[in-house]
């Protein structure tokens, strides 16, 4: 688009006005088609009939929002007021997700005791101290201690368990041991090992 030093200037002291705009924009020389002319009137007009309709509608001095409310507004959820943060985590995170995760971990601590068994006995290993997760209810307090971490950061991860009231978390300590969670921490497998490409 070609502006002429009169608009530069204009654009520049900040004087410029709708006129001087549309007349730029109405008498640019480059080479627009006719079928681009054409749509762009087309639009002007479409767009020149669309009238927006104001309202007031006011209840007791409130603006009536049960009009608004009919067309959603976004996630729903059937959950009690004063429900706890938990409630809605496990609303995104169902028990058949965790049902997965425990038998994923499980067999994933399978395949490396039996991918690396024979390489503990000759450095005097011999006891496999994976036991394998239960119940859903140990994961979710593995997560839960994980979500935790995230938000109070300590240097090292055996720090959430130690006796010194300046690092430990007590409602970690309570929750799961430490040796159990790292045990987790260190198998804990979200994919099936089985379907897994290589």
């Amino acid at each position: 688009m070609t502006v002429s030093a009169t608009f530069q200037a204009k654009m520049m002291a900040g004087q410029y006005s709708l006129a001087d705009v549309s007349f730029i924009l109405n008498n640019d020389p480059g080479d627009e088609t006719d079928e681009n002319k054409a749509n762009d009137e087309e639009a002007a007009n479409s767009a020149s009939t669309f009238k927006p309709s104001w309202t007031e509608q006011m209840v007791n001095g409130q603006i009536d929002l049960k009009q608004h409310q009919k067309y959603g507004g976004g996630p729903k959820h059937n959950l009690p007021v004063g429900s706890e943060a938990g409630d809605y985590f496990k609303m995104l995170f169902k028990n058949d997700m965790y049902e997965k995760i425990r038998e994923n971990t499980n067999k994933y601590a399978e395949f490396v005791k039996s991918a690396t068994i024979d390489k503990w006995e000759p450095i005097g290993i011999k006891k496999w101290r994976w036991k394998p997760i239960e119940d859903i209810e140990e994961l979710f307090s593995f997560i839960a201690i994980i979500l935790i971490m995230g938000i109070a950061k300590l240097p090292r991860i055996k720090d959430y368990w130690s006796s010194n009231p300046m690092l430990g978390n007590d409602k970690v300590k309570r929750t799961l041991a430490r040796d159990r969670f790292v045990d987790i921490y260190r198998f804990f497998h979200i994919s099936d090992r089985e379907n897994e490409v290589s």
